[in-house]
């Protein structure tokens, strides 16, 4: 669109004139402001048309200054609105990353809970297992101290009846199977 220089219309000169005689065929008309001459007519002229070109070399300067504007002006808007779409991508090539990552957290999560109930399930059972080890332990120690109190009669009962070994070895193979 245009910027309109508006240029200032030459003022037209209005002088008070009157009428000094008047016959038949010439009129004459004086004017109050003889000074006014046409010297000063071309003068005045000429400054309107150099206050005209002026006026137009200022409009063009305004002109170029706008259509310059303008241009870096677009230049930054490109700049700026491939820059915001550059970073829009970005955010969401990171909210993508995001969700992706969330959803391994989540995975894990519920892996690393069931490894948990997993090996709680395995540890309850082995700590079952442990205490009914340590109830058969404690029954088998029950037997072979109640079999060791009916041993120890026998053994003094044995002690005091010599039994013979026909040869040496034998004697000590029973030695170490008894204590």
């Amino acid at each position: 669109f245009a910027i309109e220089c508006q240029h200032p219309e030459q003022s037209e000169s209005v002088h008070n004139t009157y009428l000094i005689e008047q016959d038949a065929q010439n009129l004459l008309i004086a004017s109050e402001d003889m000074n006014y001459d046409s010297e000063q007519i071309d003068q005045n002229d000429e400054d309107v048309d150099l206050a005209k070109e002026q006026m137009e070399l200022e409009c063009a300067k305004v002109r170029g200054d706008l259509l310059s504007n303008r241009m870096e002006y677009e230049r930054y808007h490109n700049k700026y609105t491939k820059t915001i779409n550059d970073l829009n991508q970005t955010v969401s090539e990171l909210k993508d990353k995001l969700s992706a990552h969330q959803d391994t957290i989540s995975i894990l999560k519920q892996k690393k809970d069931a490894q948990i109930k997993l090996y709680k399930t395995r540890e309850d059972k082995d700590i079952e297992k442990v205490i009914d080890l340590e109830n058969k332990v404690k029954v088998l120690d029950n037997i072979v101290y109640k079999t060791g109190q009916s041993v120890q009669p026998m053994n003094m009962l044995n002690n005091k009846c010599r039994t013979s070994f026909a040869k040496p070895e034998y004697l000590k193979k029973a030695k170490q199977a008894n204590p």
